[in-house]
């Protein structure tokens, strides 16, 4: 039994790939029983490093609808044209944010270490382009938009905890999976 660095993404396996995608829907719809809103920048920044670009889409933009169905349904957001707008803004930065993960440079596919570099800079990142797009669209559409500098911590602090959660447990899955091919070998 050799062990054999990770060198492959998820998007490489069909089969594993179609497993993670699913888990992270799983698990992203079930942050939004935990968080009024999902952790939406975390899920962005993990499904664009780990999946091809066209799966990640679909699972964040299923990630935003369950939180969305949650909110409206179960949490009694307003129906609003005001909350609407919000919405939307929160998806599309979601979307965004994939969109910057996916790209993944060489250099993070080729070690471990590497790969968690371009998760976390994804995540901080994308953390800036997101709260970036709902301003904008809060200045825009002439909305008050509610996050002061001081619930930024905590929100970042948030979305860092849920990336790194999910990066670990994707590298432990995925480790595994790696290991055990080689051990059958």
């Amino acid at each position: 039994m050799q062990w054999h660095p990770v060198s492959l993404t998820a998007s490489e396996s069909p089969t594993y790939s179609r497993l993670w995608l699913l888990g992270l829907v799983a698990l992203g719809s079930v942050s939004s029983v935990i968080h009024p809103h999902a952790p939406l920048v975390a899920f962005a920044a993990v499904a664009g490093t780990t999946l091809a670009r066209h799966r990640a889409i679909v699972a964040i933009a299923a990630i935003w609808l369950a939180n969305q169905l949650y909110g409206y349904g179960i949490r009694q957001y307003p129906h609003t044209n005001e909350a609407m707008i919000w919405a939307f803004a929160m998806g599309g930065g979601a979307l965004l944010v994939t969109g910057l993960a996916s790209f993944r440079p060489t250099f993070s596919r080729s070690h471990g270490l590497n790969h968690l570099l371009w998760l976390g800079f994804s995540t901080l990142g994308g953390f800036v382009l997101y709260q970036m797009l709902i301003a904008l669209v809060g200045w825009v559409q002439g909305l008050e938009h509610p996050v002061t500098l001081d619930l930024l911590g905590p929100m970042l602090l948030k979305e860092v905890r849920w990336a790194a959660g999910l990066g670990l447990l994707h590298l432990l899955l995925f480790r595994g999976l790696r290991w055990s091919a080689a051990a059958q070998n």
